[in-house]
């Protein structure tokens, strides 16, 4: 799985090259792929519509009653549980302390891109980080099922 955010013009700009990442991690290489987003479920669905995004994307968890935001585990059961995964299944990609802590959580391999809402620096012991969406596709087409070995991407 690969859950990242969704933005807009309302809540953030949808990162460059998401369609064609998206496409190339997903559907033709097998990775099934779902967001987790501490934005609004509608606004997570409208900018995926928006975007031309939503094809690519099996499971949209966005903020809803019920569900703590991140760095609660919450969506990211919710997303798991829409793919009917494990963790150990999964990569979780994302920008921020919060997406980490909800990974930890739920012991799914972690892979930090340095651009988005994280704070800038933030670093966390064996983070494996990204400064550009090629490169964290490019490791997401080299991983399976299993854990995320520590070594440079």
């Amino acid at each position: 799985m690969m859950a990242a955010e969704a933005g807009s013009e309302e809540g953030g700009p949808v990162t460059a090259g998401a369609g064609g990442g998206g496409a190339a991690a997903g559907g033709g290489r097998g990775h099934r792929l779902a967001i987790c987003s501490n934005k609004p479920q509608n606004l997570c669905e409208k900018v995926l519509a928006e975007s031309g995004l939503a094809p690519l994307f099996e499971a949209v968890v966005g903020g809803a009653p019920g569900l703590r935001p991140k760095p609660a585990p919450d969506l990211l059961d919710r997303a798991l549980e829409a793919l009917s995964v494990a963790p150990a299944d999964c990569l979780y990609v994302g920008d921020s302390e919060l997406d980490h802590a909800a990974a930890t959580a739920r012991l799914v391999p972690y892979l930090h891109v340095t651009y988005g809402y994280g704070e800038e620096g933030w670093d966390a012991p064996g983070l494996l980080r990204f400064d550009s969406f090629a490169a964290v596709v490019g490791r997401v087409l080299r991983w399976e099922a299993g854990p995320v070995r520590r070594a440079a991407a």
